[in-house]
């Protein structure tokens, strides 16, 4: 997906060496204007590099299995809570201050290599 991108934002600029306008090359895309004036001034700066995607894009996670402080947290409320994660979840909102649905929940637990249903593997 990436390389597509980065084709599609190459041709661009390309199309508006040939005199295509910001707003035709946009309507071509199917992207805003904005977008299209931001791939430029990317390409200004810094050419085709500029034009890939960056690492840190995207929200942030709520929690993550990188924090030590959320591991412990999660896997100790799920051994004392292992069959209600709506208490589990509350409880973590409680203690870290996050927010978050079951479905996230679900998530983290899952990615900590457990089944999602309170039991914690190794």
């Amino acid at each position: 997906m990436e390389k597509a991108r980065c084709i599609a934002e190459s041709v661009i600029v390309l199309q508006s060496s040939r005199g295509k306008t910001a707003k035709q090359l946009a309507e071509l895309f199917q992207v805003n204007k904005i977008t299209v004036l931001h791939w430029f001034t990317l390409w200004e700066k810094e050419g085709v590099q500029g034009l890939k995607l960056k690492a840190g894009r995207g929200r942030k996670p709520k929690l993550n299995t990188d924090n030590p402080r959320h591991v412990a947290i999660v896997k100790g409320l799920i051994e004392n809570e292992n069959q209600n994660l709506t208490k589990v979840r509350s409880q973590v909102t409680d203690q870290l201050g996050v927010e978050l649905s079951k479905k996230t929940l679900q998530r983290f637990l899952k990615s900590l290599n457990t089944d999602g249903n309170g039991s914690v593997g190794v």
